[in-house]
């Protein structure tokens, strides 16, 4: 994350040190290529939630708003988040449930 944000360039340190706040304010900054199209993939989100609950549920909640209010000047920007945890239930992100995709929606693809 630090790297894509060019965190040294907008903060002046590198890497991000979990700052929910800078977080927020580096989404804004968000470096789209020319076609506005941008596919951010968090592989092993299950290190997060499992190292801080709250805070993982922050970063969902700031990357929907970011998503939302990037469509408002013609950019878009998806959000894959991977995990190894098959009973993950994602948090509310900006009032929405989040969906699985199609091949694990159901408990019994997940191994459930």
């Amino acid at each position: 994350m630090s790297s894509l944000l060019r965190w040294d360039e907008q903060f002046g340190y590198s890497p991000w040190n979990g700052n929910l706040d800078a977080f927020n304010d580096g989404l804004s900054g968000y470096p789209f290529p020319p076609s506005n199209k941008a596919v951010l993939a968090l592989v092993g989100f299950h290190s997060l939630v499992r190292a801080n609950k709250n805070s993982s549920d922050v970063v969902l909640d700031l990357l929907e708003y970011h998503s939302r209010q990037f469509l408002l000047f013609s950019k878009r920007l998806i959000v894959l988040v991977q995990t190894d945890d098959n009973r993950f239930l994602p948090p509310l992100a900006g009032g929405r449930t989040p969906q699985w995709n199609r091949e694990e929606w159901m408990g019994q693809n997940r191994g459930l």
